[in-house]
């Protein structure tokens, strides 16, 4: 105190001048501490990993960053700055074979939706949409007309290794510059696993086709109509805790509901149905079963049939989630058409957000 004392003693008895020059140092001294701590502390800390509190409060750690984008193929929230890449690209839809020498497939667990339908005989084939993720897919397998109707839907790219003459030249009409046949792509693009392998080792990546999609001009967001999704919301009491597909033989599925996850595990032919790129048993929040017309073999070429369902107009579904089922029925009014869901009282079904498996089965397909 007494030292203050004396420094305003002799500050007062300074001339003016000297007063003024005082004054104006001690200025310059208190500007250049404050721009120093800001720079070389303040600064730095705030910029790195700390941030303000409302109150003016320095605290750790930035705002996370909120993730309130949903995927519209199957309602997945994603962040902003991952919205940005993955929903400003086409979906690829890929045909994935389902043959027991095929399986375990690669990249089934990374797609968004996955639609199931007979292709040959009792032997089912996938139709794999991929948006969100990046992954390996294997083995893609040939084209089928009566999946195109599904694929349109999401505007989406088609990869196929081939087909007949007649369906590769519907899938070139249909789709044009999204058509990704294997016969025109080639390698590397399209490669086999292990090299020289035959007709069940064909595969390529998620990435790859994204490349295709660049090149040819295509590789943009797609605007469809999306479905509804709601947050989980688990039975306490589920009463569909098993789902059996009556596919025959080695193609039989059963769901079975996993009540800590709010999901359905996969199994096929009686095994747990894996995923040997993730290793991972294949899993699905919502499991929705439709009905179609099976219309049987049409000749596409002189002495080759395909397999024809009735893909638009309308019929019975069941839609498992969260446990339990909602009894419901399908409409699709046109090739382009979106599918809607309703249940039994008309209202539109929302849907649990996450990977979503479509059963689509010929009418009379037991389904308990």
């Amino acid at each position: 105190m007494l030292a203050l004392k004396s420094l305003k003693e002799k500050f007062s008895a300074l001339p003016i001048v000297k007063k003024l020059l005082v004054s104006a140092l001690a200025l310059v001294l208190l500007g250049f501490s404050a721009w120093a701590g800001y720079e070389f502390g303040f600064k730095k800390i705030v910029g790195s990993d700390e941030a303000l509190s409302p109150k003016g409060k320095l605290i750790s750690g930035k705002p996370e960053e909120p993730a309130n984008f949903p995927n519209p193929i199957n309602g997945v929230l994603f962040k902003k700055s991952e919205a940005d890449v993955i929903f400003n690209r086409v979906p690829l839809g890929v045909m994935i074979e389902n043959s027991i020498v095929a399986r375990p497939q690669r990249g089934l667990s990374r797609a968004d939706i996955v639609y199931e339908a007979l292709a040959e005989g009792d032997i089912t084939r996938f139709l794999a949409i991929y948006l969100s993720q990046s992954s390996q897919i294997g083995p893609i397998r040939s084209a089928r007309e009566y999946y195109f109707d599904w694929l349109v839907e999401y505007q989406g790219a088609y990869s196929h290794w081939g087909g007949n003459e007649y369906v590769r030249s519907l899938a070139g009409k249909t789709f044009g510059a999204k058509d990704f046949d294997q016969f025109a792509i080639g390698s590397p693009t399209y490669y086999r696993i292990p090299p020289g392998g035959g007709e069940h080792t064909g595969h390529s990546t998620t990435d790859k086709l994204w490349e295709v999609a660049t090149s040819r001009g295509v590789n943009k967001s797609s605007s469809f109509e999306n479905w509804k999704f709601k947050e989980d919301a688990p039975s306490t009491s589920p009463t569909h805790s098993i789902i059996n597909i009556g596919l025959k033989g080695n193609y039989a599925v059963r769901w079975d509901y996993d009540p800590a996850n709010n999901s359905y595990k996969r199994f096929n032919g009686g095994a747990p149905h894996m995923d040997q790129e993730h290793n991972v048993q294949l899993t699905a929040k919502a499991v929705i079963v439709i009905f179609i017309e099976n219309l049987g073999y049409k000749e596409v070429t002189p002495g080759v049939s395909n397999r024809n369902f009735k893909t638009v107009g309308g019929g019975v579904a069941k839609v498992f989630q969260d446990g339990t089922v909602i009894e419901g029925t399908w409409s699709k009014a046109s090739q382009e058409g979106r599918t809607k869901l309703q249940d039994t009282s008309g209202k539109e079904i929302d849907f649990n957000r996450g990977q979503i498996w479509m059963e689509m089965l010929p009418v009379g397909t037991s389904v308990t």
